[in-house]
């Protein structure tokens, strides 16, 4: 075991056995049938839906019998990004895992800590035998980073609890107690090639050297979009160069801010050397821009290994551009009621060169439900002036913040009691699962609590281990005291 010795060595031996089994999205079943195996091998009572949803229950402990039953929640999914020198089939492969001082990490990849350390948590406290705790309704849920899909999906009719703890938010001392909905759309725009002309040599273009991140929680920093950067690039050197643009391809997950994006254009012999030094002037203009932030951020030219015979049309390259630059994108509207909160945002997350036509995905959210419908409306009529099919799909509703709740209360006390000093009390751009459960269940008292983790939905990701081993330590508490 990488994490040996090291505490809360219960959740993290548990957090290891889910990374030795490849979870992405989608490819849940094996750890889906782990989960329902361990609650079987203790004789708990459990079910598995075919979305692959677990739900376990487990009664409570010494005088906790007759208190009322508390539902715990993790998504089991992870997001799968891995840095583009990187081996690694997520399909197949286990996160390799590596310790870092006091954090632990991927060798390359998305570790998973995104969700699978709230999964790991629940699983030691269902196999523990010594944890004061009300009865426990555990909910692991699949297919979260997708759109919240295995929540959706799910049959909460033999549920009883009144109160949820969601295990999902990134930040130690940080109650989350509402979120924005969301929607995912894909844009698709025919495409008609042509022969490239005589004379002509083929560059591959890479912007490479961003951040990323989650497209919800990272959303406020102002990052560099690849794709955005790699259209504004083309763009820029068209307007000097006579070039054709054969492919841009560049993002991987609709929920995670591209961190590279590639390209490939032809340009005339006579045209390369002023294409070389138009592309060092274009990346010191980023370097400027984004010297608070992105200061890592790089675009090159380097002569393709083999050359391209066709080319898209200068009319789909048009269009190309400006649907990825004349979409909504990055921060739209700020939270005028909670500091620091972004309220509606727009993710130009994906962009995809196939055969027959150019495919952007996006991700929209706002915790205020007409303004995602006007996101929504903008991208119509943008896909509408540029005739590109408009597809929506995976809209998830907002959780919205409540004056009064029980649950929270205590969660504040409590930490307070522990630590001195009062949490924060704060809603959340990213997408979570509290919205969609409280539609199921009327009356639902959520909150959201974690431990600190970085770098989410990018091979940046890290957990801090005694944030996790405080987090755990405030997880067990709040239980006792829902007597």
């Amino acid at each position: 075991m990488v994490t040996k010795g090291i505490e809360p060595a219960d959740v993290l031996a548990f957090f290891e056995k889910i990374c030795s089994i490849p979870h992405g999205s989608r490819n849940e079943a094996e750890l889906s049938a782990y989960i329902a195996d361990f609650a079987k091998q203790r004789g708990l009572w459990h079910r598995t839906d075919e979305k692959l949803n677990v739900v376990i229950k487990k009664p409570g402990t010494a005088d906790y019998e007759s208190s009322a039953p508390v539902m715990l929640q993790a998504h089991i999914d992870m997001v799968c990004e891995k840095n583009n020198d990187t081996v690694h089939d997520f399909e197949k492969d286990p996160i390799r895992l590596v310790l870092e001082g006091e954090f632990l990490r991927a060798d390359g990849t998305t570790l998973g800590a995104d969700n699978g350390i709230g999964a790991s948590m629940m699983l030691a406290l269902l196999d523990s035998g010594d944890i004061a705790h009300p009865p426990l309704e555990c909910v692991f849920t699949t297919e979260e980073e997708i759109g919240l899909i295995g929540a959706a999906a799910l049959d909460v009719s033999d549920l009883s609890s009144k109160t949820l703890i969601n295990l999902d938010t990134t930040t130690e001392g940080l109650i989350t107690a509402g979120c924005a909905g969301g929607i995912r759309s894909l844009a698709s725009l025919d495409v008609v090639w042509e022969n490239i002309p005589a004379g002509y040599t083929c560059y591959d273009l890479s912007l490479k050297g961003l951040l990323g991140g989650h497209s919800g929680g990272d959303i406020i920093h102002e990052r560099g979009n690849a794709n955005i950067l790699m259209a504004r690039a083309i763009q820029l050197l068209m307007n000097d160069i006579g070039l054709c643009l054969v492919k841009i391809n560049g993002g991987s997950m609709d929920n995670a801010i591209p961190r590279e994006c590639s390209a490939t254009i032809v340009v005339s012999q006579s045209d390369e050397q002023s294409l070389l030094a138009k592309v060092e002037q274009i990346q010191a203009n980023y370097k400027k821009e984004y010297r608070v932030n992105e200061s890592g951020v790089s675009l090159t030219a380097v002569k393709a290994a083999s050359p391209a015979a066709k080319a898209l049309s200068p009319e789909c390259v048009t269009k190309i551009l400006g649907l990825v630059l004349l979409a909504p994108s990055g921060v739209i509207a700020r939270s005028l009621e909670m500091e620091n909160l972004v309220e509606t945002s727009n993710n130009v997350a994906v962009v995809t060169t196939r055969d027959n036509s150019v495919d952007v995905k996006l991700a929209t959210r706002s915790s205020v439900r007409t303004r995602k419908e006007s996101v929504e409306q903008r991208i119509k009529l943008l896909g509408r002036i540029l005739g590109a099919k408009i597809e929506f799909s995976g809209e998830y509703p907002e959780w919205e913040y409540s004056p009064n709740s029980k649950l929270r209360d205590v969660a504040v006390r409590v930490y307070t009691e522990m630590y001195s000093k009062e949490p924060l009390v704060e809603g959340r751009h990213g997408g979570l699962e509290p919205g969609i459960l409280g539609g199921k269940i009327p009356g639902l008292d959520s909150i959201s609590i974690g431990p600190d983790t970085y770098g989410l939905h990018s091979p940046d990701e890290k957990v801090n281990l005694p944030s996790l081993n405080r987090t755990w330590t405030y997880v067990k508490t709040i239980l006792a005291n829902l007597k």
